[in-house]
């Protein structure tokens, strides 16, 4: 297998689901040019269990690395992914 990456993984981490909906709606959806329902679907804003499960199925897939990219308060999103969601996959 040839090495592989994900890019641009953009994510936000809350256990809030209307802070996820004002994130996805106010940061992410006018930044790109992306059917609403498509990126609820794909993008890992929600929970750390959510996006847990996410990179656990793309590391099924055969997926090795993940380009990440906090949507907002990025230091502390890389310190939750740290905490919460890379040490489970």
């Amino acid at each position: 297998m040839f090495p592989n990456a994900l890019a641009t993984m953009w994510f936000y981490i809350t256990e809030s689901p209307s802070e996820a909906d004002h994130i996805l709606r106010h940061r992410v959806l006018p930044a790109i040019n992306r059917p609403e329902n498509l990126l609820r679907e794909r993008l890992p804003i929600g929970s750390a269990a959510s996006f847990a499960d996410l990179l656990a199925e793309f590391k099924a897939a055969g997926l090795q690395r993940v380009l990440l990219w906090p949507v907002a308060d990025e230091a502390r999103q890389l310190e939750l992914f740290c905490e919460k969601v890379a040490s489970t996959v």
